[in-house]
């Protein structure tokens, strides 16, 4: 079984070294570059050519090809207690707080625990926007998924809002990252 494993891993990486001969060819002709960019099915392609964790590589994929499009939101008057029901009936762990349906924070678990909860207070009393976070960081959908990546970690958010003509289109998490790197061929 280790043998056949082995094999297998062989011509895995004999396949990853080709493709790079060929990325590195495809990267001196920048409009196929552009092609593969912006036509949907050749982005899929680059995705597997352009793994996020390729260091030093240019990197094809955008925030846009794995955002979460259904953004779960909440007005700021609303009760704390009703933004726990969303989260819990959703399955999130984040809210995107609106004023008359524009983004201007958001609420997230680490609020609920950190602000709300040790303090030993009562959710149907407060409203959801003396405890969200702000302010809210937002990139647009065409950012690298590796930009997008360093922005969280420089500040320490696990949760990007994505907007285009200041209008809320999705959402990334550090979820959305951490699988869009499992599905990606590793360089080690």
């Amino acid at each position: 079984m280790l043998l056949f494993t082995n094999k297998i891993y062989q011509a895995r990486r004999r396949a990853q070294a080709l493709l790079l001969t060929l990325l590195e060819a495809l990267e001196k002709n920048t409009k196929i570059l552009n092609y593969m960019a912006k036509n949907e099915s050749c982005s899929q392609i680059a995705f597997i050519l352009y793994p996020p964790c390729s260091i030093g590589r240019i990197i094809l994929v955008k925030v846009k090809d794995i955002m979460i499009k259904e953004v779960q939101t909440i007005d700021e008057g609303e009760s704390v207690e009703e933004a726990c029901r969303i989260m819990g009936e959703k399955r999130v762990g984040s809210l995107i707080v609106t004023r008359q349906g524009n983004p201007i924070g958001i609420f997230t678990e680490r609020d609920l625990l950190s602000k709300i909860i040790n303090k030993k207070l009562k959710l149907e009393n407060i409203k959801v926007k003396d405890y969200m976070s702000t302010p809210l960081t937002v990139i647009g959908p065409e950012f690298d998924l590796k930009e997008a990546a360093r922005i969280m970690a420089q500040l320490k958010i696990r949760r990007l809002p994505i907007m285009k003509d200041e209008k809320l289109i999705g959402i990334l998490t550090s979820a959305d990252l951490t699988s869009a790197i499992a599905k990606a061929p590793l360089d080690i």
